[in-house]
This record gives C-alpha cells, structure tokens and sequence, in this order.
C-alpha cells in the first residue's frame, strides 16, 4: 500500500464527532432503541417490588429535587451568559475571518472553521435553549402530574426520549 494513501482512524472519526457531538451542549446523538447499560437501569425499568419502592420515597430524594431546581436556575443563568458571549465570539471569529483575507491564507479559515462556524454556534444555542425550555416544562409537569409513581415515571421516560429524538432530528 502506498505512503500516499493514509487512513488513519483520527482523521476518519473527527469529521463524524463534529456531526454528532454538540459543543455547546456537551452531548451526543443516542440512539432511541437503546438498551439500559447498568444492572439498576434494567431493574428500574423491568419494576420494582414494594420493598425497593419504599427504599426509593427516601427523604434524601425530596432534598435531591429541591437541589435540582436550584441548579436549574443556576444552569439557565450560565446559559444566558453563554449565549451573551456567543455574540463576542462571532464577531471575534469574523475579525480573524477579515485578518485572514488580508493575510491571503486559508489555513486559518481550515483552522478554526470561520466559514460556517457564526452559524453553526447560534444553532447550537437556539437547540440549547429548545431543550431547556422543554426540561422545564417537564419538571413543572411532573410537580402537577397526579398519576402514581410508576406511571409518572414511564411518562417521563417516553417523554424524555421524545424530546432528545426532537432536539438531534434538526
């Protein structure tokens, strides 16, 4: 085989990972048709017997979900300074983009992806926002829901896969 023809798997993979993993995020496309990975997901999911169900309404899980919402509000004020400095970066990346065409390289474009890196950022911050927007409205569903714990939690569970099956499809 010639030295010409190189088919390192780093280079391979890099453009697939850049279709699939969302920077802005943190996370990756998962396949709906999923199987649990851990033995407890698997027994979450098959049922619980009323002894681990009574393990479960613990007084730590309430002080856990008082938690959660407060690291929501946290998370939605990151999230908002985030989307602040997304601004500046894009007009940072055009003032490199503007650098680079007096300079006649394109290895800076190659670089850093100025071409379509604007767009792409604002996407990803728009779907952020999308999927928060959706996390909430679940959290204040599942405060007023009335169904019994097994069914709220399988309604959570569909719903849950419905909204990261919605957030990766655009």
């Amino acid at each position: 085989m010639p030295d010409s023809i190189s088919f390192d798997p780093s280079k391979i993979t890099r453009k697939k990972s850049i279709i699939i993993y969302s920077p802005t995020t943190g996370t990756c496309q998962m396949s709906l048709f999923a199987s649990p990975t851990s033995s407890k997901e698997q027994e979450y999911g098959n049922g619980l017997s009323n002894e681990k169900r009574k393990k479960l309404n613990h007084p730590s899980l309430t002080e856990s979900k008082e938690s959660t919402t407060k690291d929501n509000d946290e998370f939605m004020m990151l999230l908002s300074e985030v989307e602040k400095l997304s601004e500046e970066i894009v007009e940072i990346m055009q003032n490199l983009s503007s650098i680079q065409a007096l300079e006649g390289s394109r290895e800076l474009e190659n670089l850093i992806g100025i071409s379509c890196g604007s767009r792409f950022l604002k996407r990803e911050m728009k779907k952020t926002k999308e999927l928060m927007t959706k996390v909430t409205k679940r959290k204040l569903f599942e405060k007023s829901s009335v169904l019994p714990h097994r069914g709220k939690q399988l309604c959570f569970s569909l719903l849950h896969k419905k909204m990261l099956s919605s957030h990766f499809a655009k």
